[in-house]
Formats: structure tokens, C-alpha cells, sequence
């Protein structure tokens, strides 16, 4: 009678956690789904958004205050994630806020450096890679939001309109692959940031709380 109750016990326990497990994993499916949904509406809208570029460019503007929001997924040999992104800009300080899809925060920078953000991120550089990159001092905030006047070090190839579309630099490939206008303003929609071993892809969708200073 024990050893029955014992065996009954069991397998009520093992039949709850697959239970759980299942349904994680289908709730794991489903917010991958969506944002993948989110990401491809996004991307094949206002695709020639760069035409109002030399009137709109995030650099013609004195903005002292702004929140971008977006996804940002991250593909490497062994595995690939997804997660959201924050970037909130009030005066002189400016942070970044990383978290995953349940919305546990990963990662909280106030730099810009993109080595930084990469190491926070768990991305292993070789030593070649670390003394190229290094080398460039890559401005993360300033590649979000395309702002030329802050790219001036980069070896850049642009559209028809001056758009950025590419950023050669060693060992990281970042391509500008589509652009929207949000208040009035034209920023990226899509980045990707490519090198032999990772590649990481943003797509801005919100800009917000914007105020221009006189």
C-alpha cells in the first residue's frame, strides 16, 4: 500500500514539471514568434525612409533627452537569443538597459563602447579581434541612431541620399539595412552588427520623450 502511494506520488510529481516544462517551452515559442512577427512587420515598412535623411538626420537635431526602445538577438555557433532593449538619453548621461525575453535584466551600460557591451554580452574576442576593435573606440549610442556627427572616425559607405548603409571597421561588419522616420525624425530600423564568430541584430521601434534643447 506504501510502496503503491509512494509510485502514485511520483507520478503525479513527473507529470506536473512536464506539464510546467511544456508550457514553458510553448511560452518560449510563442514570445520568439512574436517578436520575430514584430521584427519582419517592422523592417518591410518606410524602407526608403533615408530619402528625408539630409533634413532629418538625428544630427540636425540639438536633442538633449530621448528613449529608445527596440529588440536586439544575438546568433553565435553554439546558441542564439532574443531580448529588448532600452536606451534612455537625459543630458550628459545616457543608459542602456539589456533584458531577456521574461524581462529579468542582462545587461546595464552607460558607456557606449561597444567591447564592453560585447563583454557583458558574453561575446569572446580573440586577441586580434579585442586590439582592432579596441583600437576604434566604436560608440554604440552613436551607431543606434546613425548619428553622423559622431562617426566621422569610421570608414563609412552611404546611400543615394548620404544615409549610412555600412561601417567597414576590421573585424566588425555593421550594416544599416533599413531606415524609418519616428516624430519626425529619421533613425535606423534595422542594424546588424556581423564578425567571423557572432552576429547581432537591433531593430529600433520606439523614439520617444525626445526634447530639443534651443
Amino acid at each position: 500500500m506504501t510502496d503503491s502511494f509512494i509510485q502514485y506520488t511520483n507520478y503525479c510529481k513527473n507529470y506536473f514539471i512536464q506539464k510546467l516544462h511544456l508550457s514553458s517551452r510553448y511560452l518560449l515559442i510563442l514570445v520568439i514568434f512574436s517578436q520575430l512577427l514584430v521584427t519582419s512587420c517592422t523592417i518591410n515598412q518606410s524602407i526608403d525612409a533615408s530619402a528625408g535623411w539630409a533634413d532629418r538626420q538625428i544630427a540636425t537635431y540639438k536633442i538633449n533627452q530621448y528613449r529608445l526602445k527596440g529588440s536586439v538577438s544575438l546568433e553565435r555557433r553554439d546558441r542564439s537569443t532574443m531580448s529588448s532593449f532600452e536606451l534612455n538619453k537625459n543630458n550628459d548621461l545616457t543608459i542602456l538597459v539589456v533584458r531577456n525575453f521574461i524581462g529579468q535584466e542582462v545587461l546595464t551600460d552607460n558607456s557606449g563602447n561597444i567591447l564592453s557591451i560585447l563583454g557583458k554580452l558574453d561575446i569572446k574576442l580573440s586577441n586580434k579581434e579585442f586590439e582592432q576593435i579596441s583600437s576604434l573606440d566604436i560608440d554604440l549610442f552613436s551607431i543606434l541612431l546613425a548619428d553622423t556627427s559622431k562617426l566621422d572616425n569610421y570608414n563609412v559607405a552611404v546611400d543615394k541620399y548620404g544615409a549610412p548603409k555600412r561601417i567597414i571597421a576590421h573585424q566588425l561588419d555593421i550594416f544599416f539595412e533599413s531606415y524609418q522616420s519616428i516624430n519626425n525624425v529619421v533613425i535606423p530600423r534595422k542594424i546588424r552588427i556581423t564578425s567571423d564568430d557572432f552576429q547581432l541584430t537591433i531593430v529600433n521601434s520606439v523614439f520617444d520623450n525626445m526634447k530639443i534643447s534651443s
